[in-house]
């Protein structure tokens, strides 16, 4: 049966910090509204969950994780690209093949760089990634 309550956030943010992420991970809209750090990741589901069929009380599931990476801009309001680039990296890396935890196996969605910009307003620039999970 698959879990009501599963938490592929949790899972993947546990993964991200045991390979060595240092950026704060703010998971499942716990993002603070104010006193945000100068860069940090939040990692929100992005859709529903879906079954993918289920045989004697077991059963397999998957949906997408949105995770959205933020760096503060440059004094210039310029996006900061090596400190983007350097969270990047560890993402690519990471997703080089799928990466399980607790359940869940993570891959990254290589065809859908959802979005890349700037905001003046927010002051940080972003890159959104989805992340395929299977569980």
């Amino acid at each position: 049966m698959i879990s009501l309550n599963a938490n592929p956030a949790g899972a993947l943010k546990d993964v991200l910090t045991t390979r060595g992420v240092t950026t704060r991970i703010y998971i499942n809209g716990e993002t603070p509204s104010s006193g945000l750090p100068a860069e940090f990741i939040d990692i929100n589901q992005n859709g529903s969950m879906s079954s993918l069929g289920s045989q004697l009380g077991t059963g397999t599931a998957r949906c997408n994780l949105l995770v959205s990476i933020y760096v503060k801009l440059l004094s210039t309001d310029t996006v900061n690209y090596v400190r983007e680039n350097a969270i990047l990296g560890v993402f690519q890396s990471l997703f080089e093949s799928a990466v399980v935890k607790s359940g869940f196996s993570f891959t990254i969605d290589k065809d859908r760089m959802v979005y890349s910009g700037k905001s003046i307003i927010s002051g940080y620039s972003t890159k959104i990634l989805n992340i395929k999970v299977n569980f």
